[in-house]
């Protein structure tokens, strides 16, 4: 009965907000979703393709229990790792040997992306912004 009525609660809350979910195979996950995927070790678990009223997004969860979401232009959008490593080297060699250079002893947890801007979370508890390129590859100046 209680699974009953959280499934309903759920039902309710997607439908208030105008959200509808459903699981999806990986080969139907747009071509840049899947190219991107491959920038991680740990493979695709399930994926959930999330419509509302205005736009289509993707939320992926690997194996490692890894989340990644996809906006509706195809770019990735947060990169949550659940406390453990993420893999980063996809911003390219620039910000690779910024963090090794100055955050040797830590990892990054979390990852946040706009258009134009990346935050990134460490699991020191601190955080840092930069901007990105046209590619989505750091701007560190």
């Amino acid at each position: 009965m209680k699974l009953l009525l959280s499934a309903a609660a759920l039902f309710i809350l997607l439908s208030a907000k105008g959200q509808e979910k459903e699981t999806v195979y990986r080969s139907e996950l747009p071509s840049s979703v899947r190219s991107f995927l491959t920038h991680f070790k740990s493979p695709l678990h399930h994926a959930m393709r999330i419509y509302d009223e205005t736009k289509t997004t993707y939320g992926i969860v690997l194996n490692d229990n890894t989340e990644i979401q996809f906006s509706d232009k195809g770019f990735w959008t947060i990169i949550d790792g659940k406390g453990k490593p993420v893999q980063y080297k996809f911003l390219g060699k620039t910000f690779t040997e910024y963090f090794k250079t100055n955050f040797a002893n830590t990892i990054v947890n979390r990852i946040e992306r706009s258009e134009s801007r990346c935050k990134v979370m460490l699991s020191n508890g601190s955080a840092f912004s930069f901007a990105l390129d046209a590619k989505g590859s750091a701007i560190l100046n």
